[in-house]
């Protein structure tokens, strides 16, 4: 009689469970809401509000690409006016305005537009015979109405990335869950390693997580004609949310090793979050001083917002915030799982 088990890959059995996890979590609303159905309520409540906004379009800043090369005396007039977009090489600056990504573009002695009015309003700024933003040419209507939609979109882009992030709480707490029930110990003592068995429900969270991006960018794009992720660069807009994801997990997984009381979750995610998306200009787009600003490079918040600016301004150099978000999230996920045996235990 052949008593040989059959062995299961433990990438199948990570899969299997993960799917399973999936359709029981679909099943749980204290789950399905928070995660999905909130978000879009959120969405259409930032539509409402943004529809009595009274502010004028012509109050929003138009976007004007310039040389890296540029005094930083000509920036500081410019800054005053428009928003800067900083490039390499007269070959960016045309590629941009062609692309209709910027009105106007300047390299410190030339000005290049499409519209020669806009042309003249950048060199007017510069010399300082320009109005003021309330009075800016009427040609340009158009593009301060964009600008306005790509201002509202970051500010629900900002508040959505914080949202998310509060999502550790669900990935803490569906861990914490099943160990008190005393589920995962019983799995444990399965022929299925505990990296199988927490790797399983971090993959249902990612695959909730990535549902949620995508729904929410769509609902976005739909409602203002641009998502919270652009889709000039697909790819990298994927692997940029696969990374903040990843540090989403990690963060839920390090929690497990503060506490294993469920209750005092909340108030634990609460002491890590609240300073992060102050500190982070996610939450309040202002200088907290000299002494809080540095530390809102140590917020994944900062890094998923510079790469975001980044794509949607048609720009692909994204490695720094990328490898600064992989970092925190490798650290989080080593400070929660290295030695974590507790998590299995009754």
């Amino acid at each position: 009689m052949n008593t040989d088990k059959v062995r299961v890959h433990p990438g199948l059995q990570m899969l299997n469970l993960g799917v399973a996890t999936v359709r029981r979590m679909l099943l749980d609303l204290k789950i399905l809401i928070p995660l999905l159905i909130i978000p879009i309520a959120i969405i259409f409540a930032f539509a409402l509000m943004t529809q009595k906004d009274s502010q004028s379009t012509e109050d929003v800043k138009v976007r004007i690409a310039v040389d890296e090369s540029l005094p930083a005396a000509e920036r500081r007039i410019l800054e005053r006016t428009f928003r800067l977009i900083v490039v390499e090489g007269d070959g960016q600056l045309e590629q941009l305005v062609s692309d209709g990504k910027v009105i106007a573009a300047y390299n410190g002695e030339k000005v290049f537009a499409t519209q020669e009015r806009a042309g003249s309003w950048v060199l007017d700024v510069l010399q300082g015979k320009a109005p003021m933003v309330s009075k800016t040419p009427t040609v340009l209507t158009a593009a301060q109405k964009q600008a306005q939609t790509r201002a509202v979109v970051a500010q629900v882009t900002n508040f959505l990335i914080n949202y998310m992030m509060f999502s550790l709480l669900m990935v803490a707490n569906e861990l914490l869950s099943l160990k008190n029930s005393g589920l995962l110990s019983r799995m444990s003592s399965m022929p299925m390693s505990h990296g199988t068995i927490v790797g399983g429900h971090l993959l249902a969270f990612t695959l909730l997580l990535g549902a949620q991006v995508g729904l929410i960018n769509l609902l976005i794009y739909g409602m203002y004609g641009m998502g919270m992720v652009s889709f000039v660069n697909i790819p990298l807009a994927i692997l940029s949310m696969l990374v903040l994801i990843f540090v989403i997990l990690s963060l839920g997984v390090a929690m497990t090793r503060v506490t294993d009381n469920v209750s005092l979750l909340p108030m634990v995610a609460n002491l890590v979050m609240i300073p992060s998306m102050m500190v982070s200009g996610t939450f309040m787009n202002f200088s907290l001083g000299p002494f809080f600003d540095p530390l809102r490079y140590a917020t994944p918040q900062f890094w998923m917002k510079e790469i975001l600016n980044l794509l949607n301004d048609g720009q692909i150099n994204v490695m720094l915030p990328l490898l600064a978000l992989f970092a925190m999230g490798t650290i989080f996920f080593m400070v929660g799982t290295v030695g974590n045996t507790k998590l299995f235990q009754e």
